[in-house]
């Protein structure tokens, strides 16, 4: 190589150059749906083989564990006919009362620990049961299945078991030990409940003799058991006794009171008088209960305050003492003129006749005639008290009567019910057999129960469905880029710009250099027809990480636009690695921070061995110096280079691991991302987070060492073909690429370390 290069005119002025900054327009994510078929395609591409192999193993394995995990069983069924029909009262059939109930009652006799062990010691299960495990009573009663058939008259009894004619005994052992126990006992549970209703009807009989005595007996005194005429005749006799004694009573008093107008008489005492009138009139005995109560509390408060104390309390019960002494003597005095003249005497529902009592006191002229007439009066009393105290007891005599009588019809009524009974069972007896059993025939020879069929597509598909979804697991765990259409989905946003091959060290096969070289020049076409009508000649080549590719994509790219006739520089702003110096050996000390800081590129570019490619190498930059670049210095210097080179390609270190790949990405008009198979995601979309937020223009993605298989589906593929069949036919030296194909080849298409 030689330091001496060219200067190229430029075609514009430096206005164009000043005015020419990046169009550094932010790229936002387009979410990416995948469908469930795609996202699996996904997860288990480059498995496919391993998939099939392990999915078929596990497959062929679960059929075979369910089919032999399940073995084919024999169902045998008998029935137990239960007749629901019954004898009724005209010899009629009828329904038997509870039903449902005796039905359900019969099938927990069947499958009882007595039946099954009365089954489990016949000869029909000795015979077949011997070696059976069915002969323990639990694993016995588990197999033993005994139903009511709904909406029919039949219970019936299953056994399942491998063997049929195991089966076949285990339903029969059962039938037979149920009949036995319990089937043949139906006639005598009959017999027996007929005796208790018979038993229970003379008890019922003796009981209504003995009731029937007691009625006789309470009527003996009266003549006749229907004692409720006499009763109601007594009734209107005493109350009509009571009507007239009430007015007689009330006479009486009038005429004592007036006792004082008689000729003869003396006037009658009050406190007579008062007791007179209280035996015919509530009011005054209230009047006296208020006076009781006063003379009450009057003796309690001098029991308290002394006999002789002049308290103010007992001055007041003195004084409510007065008071209704002096009103009862008022109303005593009042009383035989507001007898005969006040409301009583108006009001018809007054027991008194107003014109009886008049009679009456009219008749009595004397004093003398008061006290005979008061003698009648009290003669008159104690026969209402008698024929009171004869009515009650004639009520009594009645009220017993009628309650015996009703005990007597309901136990005859228990009578009847109990006769139709006895006689319904009778009938039952004579024409009916309730219980009918029907046994199985032979021992059955096709399987009943064969599952090993389910249990074989079970496992068929359990087995298949372990692998696949651990290697889908393995898939969701595997974070990393495998294929070029990856970023299709995680870096949907990004144009894809082309797939470099996985190419060996030392390349020797033609046919691999002119599929490397198409891949680099349609990589190029794709940066010179961007679709936004921008030209941009300033690329930045950078990577996630280091060991991407990225300088041997640059370099590549350079020789690619020199080839078409493109002045290209390059630039190494690599402060790390400084490998596209290295792979073109240039070893000046001098270089990119020389050329900022002297504002001056030419002196400091070399020429390569390729035509129209130079280079501006890193010189003896340290990564401590990258605090000399700055957005401006570089976009200043990349001005100047404009003016002499029509393409300018730079290298920088990774974006994740240097300053200058983001001092870069801002100054550029692009930047292209290489992305190494093998990549974690979280590394990429982290680099490319980075990239969009300082405002760097991402043109695309380039996917490096790609496998053939993903070669194949990518954008080169069909060019891979036609190249394939025209390195065939032509030698390394005789590449119609030329010198740049073989460049790329031989010395440029090497992944850095």
């Amino acid at each position: 190589m030689t330091n001496e290069i060219t200067i190229f005119p430029t075609n514009g002025n430096d206005d164009e150059f000043l005015s020419a900054q990046p169009n550094n327009q932010p790229t936002h994510a387009v979410p990416v749906v995948q469908s469930p078929l795609q996202r699996v395609h996904r997860l288990l591409r480059g498995r496919y083989l391993i998939t099939i192999v392990l999915c078929t193993i596990g497959a062929a394995s679960g059929a075979i564990f369910g089919w032999t995990s399940k073995r084919p069983a024999f169902r045998v069924d008998g029935f137990v006919d239960v007749n629901p029909l019954t004898v009724g009262d005209t010899m009629a059939d009828r329904v038997m009362p509870m039903y449902r109930l005796y039905v359900n009652s019969q099938v927990q006799l069947l499958q009882s620990d007595r039946v099954i062990a009365a089954a489990l010691t016949s000869d029909d299960w000795l015979s077949v049961g011997k070696a059976a495990p069915a002969n323990d009573p639990l694993v016995f009663g588990a197999l033993l299945d005994v139903g009511y058939i709904r909406d029919s008259s039949l219970i019936k009894v299953s056994f399942l078991d491998y063997r049929g004619d195991v089966a076949n005994a285990a339903v029969k052992a059962t039938l037979k030990a149920y009949n036995k126990l319990y089937g043949e006992q139906d006639q005598r549970e009959r017999v027996e409940k007929k005796n208790h209703l018979k038993s229970r009807q003379i008890a019922l009989m003796t009981s209504r003799d003995a009731k029937q005595k007691q009625i006789d007996g309470l009527a003996q005194k009266y003549g006749t058991d229907d004692l409720g005429p006499m009763h109601e005749a007594k009734m209107r006799d005493s109350y009509n006794l009571e009507q007239l004694l009430n007015q007689e009573e009330a006479a009486l008093n009038i005429a004592r009171a007036r006792q004082d107008t008689m000729p003869v008489q003396a006037p009658p005492n009050l406190e007579t008088l008062i007791d007179q009138i209280a035996q015919t009139d509530a009011k005054m005995r209230d009047y006296l209960a208020q006076k009781e109560t006063a003379e009450t509390t009057l003796n309690n408060l001098r029991h308290i305050y002394g006999e002789n104390s002049t308290h103010r309390r007992i001055d007041y019960a003195l004084l409510n003492l007065e008071i209704i002494n002096k009103r009862i003597a008022d109303y005593a005095k009042a009383y035989p003129q507001r007898f005969l003249n006040g409301p009583q005497a108006r009001n018809p529902t007054n027991p008194a006749n107003p014109d009886m009592v008049s009679a009456i006191v009219d008749g009595l002229k004397t004093p003398q005639d008061v006290e005979h007439f008061a003698t009648q009066v009290e003669a008159r009393r104690k026969q209402f008290s008698t024929d009171r105290v004869a009515l009650m007891e004639l009520g009594t005599y009645r009220t017993q009567i009628q309650a015996t009588k009703s005990e007597v019809a309901q136990i005859n009524d228990q009578i009847r019910d109990i006769t139709k009974n006895v006689d319904a069972i009778e009938a039952e007896i004579e024409l009916t057999q309730r219980i009918q059993i029907t046994y199985p025939r032979e021992a059955p020879t096709v399987p009943t129960v064969d599952k090993r069929k389910q249990f074989a597509a079970m496992g068929f598909m359990g087995g298949g469905a372990v692998p696949l979804a651990l290697l889908l697991l393995i898939g969701l765990m595997d974070r990393r880029y495998r294929y070029s259409d990856d970023t299709n989905t995680d870096l949907a946003h990004l144009p894809l710009l082309g797939v470099l091959p996985n190419l060996p060290d030392r390349l020797s096969d033609p046919e691999q250099a002119a599929i490397a070289s198409h891949c680099v020049h349609q990589i190029r076409a794709m940066l010179q027809i961007d679709g936004t009508g921008n030209t941009r000649h300033v690329f930045a080549i950078t990577s996630a990480n280091s060991g991407d590719g990225k300088t041997s994509l640059t370099l590549s790219l350079g020789l690619s636009y020199a080839a078409c006739g493109a002045r290209t520089l390059l630039i190494d702003c690599d402060l790390v690695g400084a490998g596209l110096s290295s792979r073109l050996n240039i070893r000046s000390p001098q270089g990119l921070l020389d050329a900022i800081a002297t504002r001056t590129l030419l002196q400091y570019v070399h020429s390569t061995d390729a035509a129209d490619v130079a280079i501006l190498p890193a010189g003896s930059a340290t990564p401590q110096q990258a605090s000399a670049l700055s957005p401006v210095a570089l976009r200043r210097l990349i001005i100047e280079a404009k003016r002499h080179f029509e393409v300018i390609l730079i290298d920088t270190g990774p974006v994740l691991g240097s300053i200058e790949a983001s001092l870069v990405g801002a100054a550029v008009d692009a930047v292209i991302l290489t992305v190494s198979r093998g990549q974690h995601r979280a590394q990429v979309d982290k680099a490319v987070a980075h990239l969009t937020s300082i405002g760097a223009r991402i043109a695309g993605i380039v996917f490096n060492r790609a496998n053939s298989r993903d070669f194949e589906a990518a954008l080169s593929g069909q060019s891979k073909r036609l190249h394939s069949r025209a390195a065939n036919g032509n030698s390394p030296g005789t590449s119609p690429f030329g010198p740049v194909a073989r460049a790329v080849a031989s010395a440029s298409f090497k992944d850095e370390k």
